[in-house]
């Protein structure tokens, strides 16, 4: 097993984490958050009574929390040590671990997890890794509640665009399409169980615009988010296959 940083949250309050923050302040944040959470819950529900699970790139604990308190074991990692550290002053209990961005692997013991969370952290999702870890550190049907930014996509194709013109850097869009992805993702040992895609309509991630209700509505009307292989980003449920 390789050393391993623990992080203690300490007795001052943090500041919330940027993305926590969005979430809950603008229109087009709630939305996607909300979505989010919804698919967090349909995994829980699905992997039973508590157990351990792990949330890798975790940031200020949203979704750690989520299971937190329905009595869930909770090791949460993350890259960014403040992020890490309000992620465990809202879960006092919880195991967090603070990693190198350049790790390649998981944290966790062999088969000691029941749910695998990576909610918004392209930079570990997109890796050719984290299926294979992911299989391992899982108990027999484990699940893994993921988010996918897909390149094969119009943000993907506009990022790109804006990466070649402006010099953005960033892990956002750099892996394969999500055709790809998925594909290699399933012939590691997983089924998918549930797939849904989101933010199809042209707002930022902090947008506040008063259409985002409506966008958001049509997307649905319009059945866009069953629609994953061209969706920007894809939320899904997955379980680790029993043989």
């Amino acid at each position: 097993m390789r050393e391993v940083y623990v992080v203690k949250s300490g007795n001052e309050t943090p500041p919330l984490d940027y993305w926590e923050i969005v979430g809950e302040s603008t229109r087009w944040g709630r939305y996607l958050a909300a979505r989010e959470q919804q698919v967090i819950l349909r995994g829980m529900k699905a992997a039973g009574a508590p157990g351990r699970a792990v949330d890798v790139g975790c940031g200020g604990g949203r979704w750690s929390k989520i299971l937190y308190d329905a009595g869930w074991q909770m090791t949460c990692i993350e890259v960014n040590e403040d992020a890490l550290k309000s992620c465990l002053h809202k879960m006092p209990s919880a195991t967090g671990i603070l990693i190198p961005p350049t790790e390649n692997g998981i944290r966790c013991e062999t088969g000691s997890q029941r749910i695998l969370v990576c909610m918004e952290a392209p930079e570990v999702i997109e890796f050719p890794w984290f299926s294979s870890e992911a299989n391992r550190i899982l108990e027999k049907s484990g699940y893994v509640i993921g988010f996918y930014m897909n390149p094969q996509s119009w943000r993907g194709a506009l990022w790109r665009l804006s990466r070649s013109t402006n010099g953005i850097g960033g892990q956002h869009y750099s892996g394969p399409s999500y055709t790809v992805w998925k594909r290699n993702f399933l012939a590691n040992g997983f089924e998918m169980l549930h797939e849904e895609s989101v933010a199809w309509s042209p707002f930022g991630r902090e947008s506040n615009s008063t259409l985002v209700p409506f966008a958001a509505e049509m997307e649905l009307r319009l059945g866009l988010n069953r629609l994953v292989r061209f969706a920007p980003w894809i939320l899904f449920v997955a379980r680790k296959k029993s043989a």
